[in-house]
């Protein structure tokens, strides 16, 4: 929940994202208690992932984890994602792990001008293509549960790339 060693304006950052996270957490139990469908992001390593509430959550054996590369969703770079949600259609995608070759420099800041430009800001948003995959799968839930009645389109492909 932070380094013992923070001070000033960065312990106070975590403090305030610690507790925006834990809102958004209570918020999602509540919902799941009412029945909906919710989900969460982040990266495959963050530390949210390792909070006490997040373990917590995790161990009661309602949501899933779902691993992906945001390259499988028409991402420009290999951006290993944890999306945690309740939706048993994204549980069923299938894997969504990159099998493309990348160049090993794909998130080097780049220097032009004397203006740097760090790729991870560009990799912040979601792709089209992962949004349509989340609207479908949510599209059916809601359906299997009786929220809603349609036609759901048929998906986009995934793109993992090449067998090794």
């Amino acid at each position: 929940m932070g380094l013992p060693s923070l001070e000033g304006p960065n312990k106070d950052k975590v403090v305030r994202d610690n507790l925006a996270a834990e809102f958004v957490l209570a918020e999602l139990k509540l919902h799941q208690a009412a029945g909906g469908a919710s989900g969460r992001e982040n990266p495959w390593n963050s530390l949210h992932w390792f909070t006490p509430t997040e373990r917590v959550m995790e161990a009661q054996g309602t949501w899933f984890d779902t691993v992906f590369d945001a390259c499988v969703f028409q991402g420009a770079r290999q951006k290993r994602t944890r999306l945690r949600h309740d939706v048993k259609e994204i549980h069923a995608w299938p894997e969504a792990t990159c099998r493309h070759t990348h160049d090993p420099t794909e998130w080097a800041p780049i220097t032009c001008a004397d203006n740097t430009f760090f790729p991870t800001r560009e990799e912040s948003e979601y792709t089209a293509n992962f949004v349509f995959h989340i609207v479908h799968a949510v599209s059916y839930w809601a359906c299997r549960v009786g929220r809603a009645q349609m036609q759901v389109p048929r998906a986009p492909p995934m793109d993992r790339g090449a067998t090794a």
